[in-house]
């Protein structure tokens, strides 16, 4: 006796290699909107920390405007660090050399860091240099 066997549809182990590939791939797609959520979080931190600092500069620009204010900049330590829009900012001010000045600004607030992920108090730091006003 011989079988004749159908062509109409797919077999058994068809089925199962298809819906592994799908399974596969819808895995893949989950994982990869997992990491662009968190990446757009880390971003809209990161704006928030840049904005927060950027108005310090310029409350620190706004008052060494005038040459005797620039001798007077001193540092602002954590305990009276300004607080913008969440986020904590302070800063030291390095000594004058010319008619430039660095100052060391630092930021604590909500943010992402490698070790350890999402955080409510990661420091960031960044560097200003002035130039005195002629």
């Amino acid at each position: 006796m011989s079988y004749a066997r159908s062509r109409a549809g797919f077999s058994i182990v068809e089925v199962i290699i298809a819906l592994m590939i799908l399974t596969f791939g819808l895995l893949a797609m989950a994982s990869a909107s997992g990491y662009a959520s968190l990446e757009v979080r880390m971003s809209a931190a990161r704006t928030q920390r840049t904005a927060a600092v950027g108005g310090a500069i310029e409350q620190i620009r706004a008052t060494t405007s005038t040459s005797t204010t620039w001798t007077d900049l001193a540092s602002r330590d954590s305990a009276s660090a300004w607080t913008i829009s969440g986020f904590q900012v302070w800063y030291d001010v390095g000594a004058a050399t010319g008619s430039r000045r660095d100052i060391t600004l630092y930021s604590r607030g909500p943010g992402y860091a490698k070790p350890g992920g999402w955080q409510m108090h990661v420091k960031d730091t960044y560097i200003l240099t002035l130039v005195r006003p002629q």
